[in-house]
């Protein structure tokens, strides 16, 4: 089972129930899951390999939740970025991390712009709400997005894929990034199942 077969558990058996609610806005499955697939056929129309690391710096938002999943459906690997974590904590993440895909929410446009020129590995820069006139080299996701098809796409998947880079707590040194696959990500959702 991959990743976003989790996700599409749901979109099937109730593709009109709501999947998240954020304030007052409910957002149903049906609407997370097609714009998870315009964000995965984007980022397969670059012609983006298996594997290409990208991350979303956001607070909590069902957006940015959506990029994530557009990440996993098109078998890309999610680098998590604390949104509250010191800039250059991030920056050493994002680097180190071979980031090549990062999605973000306007407020952090200051340290987006700042950061930018010390990011050479990041080829896609995706602002998840709305044009930020300040930085030219990133596209609104509703732009980039709006051509492209809400269908699912057909994507090959190993269970031994990585699709999630998660830093280590830097104790001992700089992060580390431990390598989640499919199938490790799966045993943990069947742990977390099982506990509750």
């Amino acid at each position: 089972m991959a990743i976003i077969d989790f996700f599409d558990r749901g979109w099937r058996g109730n593709p009109q129930g709501v999947a998240y609610i954020q304030d007052d806005r409910q957002y149903t499955f049906q609407e997370v899951g097609e714009l998870s697939c315009r964000i995965a056929n984007g980022l397969l129309a670059l012609g983006l390999p298996k594997e290409t690391k990208g991350a979303v710096w956001a607070a909590n938002d069902v957006t940015a939740w959506a990029c994530t999943l557009g990440l996993w459906r098109a078998n890309m690997c999610w680098i998590p970025v604390g949104a509250r974590n010191p800039a250059e904590e991030n920056h050493y993440v994002l680097d180190a991390f071979d980031c090549e895909v990062l999605y973000f929410q306007k407020y952090f446009a200051p340290v987006i712009a700042e950061l930018q020129p010390r990011l050479p590995k990041v080829r896609l820069w995706i602002c998840i709400d709305g044009q930020v006139p300040e930085l030219p080299f990133a596209r609104s996701l509703e732009s980039w997005t709006q051509q492209q098809p809400a269908a699912r796409p057909d994507v090959p998947v190993d269970m031994d894929d990585v699709v999630m880079v998660a830093a280590t707590g830097g104790t001992t040194g700089k992060p580390k990034g431990v390598m989640n696959t499919h199938r490790s990500l799966q045993t943990m959702c069947a742990h977390l199942l099982i506990g509750c």
